[in-house]
């Protein structure tokens, strides 16, 4: 049963390497139409001229609905507003996976072949990728059903090395003596039927499971009477009180000598639910 579970990764390993960018005079405003209208309608029109263009902000230049859907901007027009705003600034920003045309200092990475516009268009475009209750509820696999059927979400961390940072405070807060290198780390979720549903920002590797989940969003998410499934290191019981969220994780010992039959069983029941979210975070590492 556990081997019919989805092994989908999306590709957005990079979404965790970029630290935010505020638009802030703009809100989200509802998006009146789904995504298969608009994509489709792109799509029949791509189809009657059989030109395939290059996804990029030119691409969605003229349909503000799509620039819409994609970077919450209500039109063009005020994208590109936006954007020749923070054009100065920008220009001037070293980006460590391209060399800088103004500093000859930096020999690290690819020459720049994206424009900065569309560098902005890529970092905005917005996927909902957390799924409905219904939808989790729909897709649940039998074994959930039987055993956690209040699952939302199984949690766990990873970690993305990092170059030696030239600050020794923010160095000694990076370094891990697991992976023994700088690290930052990150919390990723993943829905019951194996699909990826989380990703959060990046944080110092100093930081702990449960202060990362703490501060990454995900509790805002989750409903009262949703569950998360998770190793024993998120103890989040003080973090859950009063919100009507319960988490599920092994037994500890605590003061026993050894694990009762049934905290084994349930110890060994968990790890396999668990062990399709640490094959996502081997696939996306």
């Amino acid at each position: 049963m556990l081997d019919r579970y989805s092994t989908e990764v999306w590709k957005n390993k990079n979404l965790l390497l970029y630290s935010c960018w505020s638009v802030g005079v703009i809100n989200r405003i509802k998006r009146t139409r789904t995504l298969e209208d608009i994509t489709g309608q792109r799509g029949r029109n791509t189809a009657s001229t059989g030109k395939i263009e290059r996804f990029g902000i030119s691409r969605f230049s003229k349909d503000d609905s799509m620039i819409l859907f994609y970077t919450g901007f209500v039109s063009m027009s005020m994208f590109t507003t936006f954007f020749n705003f923070i054009k100065p600034a920008a220009n001037s920003m070293t980006n460590y996976y391209y060399k800088s045309l103004d500093t000859v200092n930096v020999t690290v990475g690819r020459q720049r072949n994206m424009l900065l516009i569309d560098e902005l268009f890529m970092f905005l475009c917005s996927f909902n990728i957390w799924p409905s209750k219904d939808n989790i509820e729909a897709k649940m696999p039998a074994v959930f059903k039987m055993l956690y059927p209040s699952t939302r979400v199984v949690i766990d961390c990873t970690e993305i090395k990092t170059e030696r940072p030239s600050s020794l405070a923010l160095g000694s807060k990076c370094y891990s003596s697991y992976k023994s290198s700088h690290t930052w780390k990150g919390l990723v979720g993943i829905s019951p039927h194996g699909s990826l549903t989380f990703v959060s920002s990046l944080y110092t590797d100093s930081m702990s499971d449960v202060e990362i989940t703490k501060l990454c969003g995900l509790i805002e998410l989750l409903e009262s009477g949703d569950s998360i499934l998770a190793d024993k290191g998120f103890v989040l019981n003080k973090v859950l009180d009063g919100t009507g969220i319960t988490v599920n994780t092994p037994p500890f010992l605590m003061s026993h000598s050894q694990l009762s039959r049934q905290e084994v069983e349930e110890t060994q029941t968990i790890a396999k639910l668990r062990i399709h979210i640490e094959r996502h975070i081997r696939i996306v590492n």
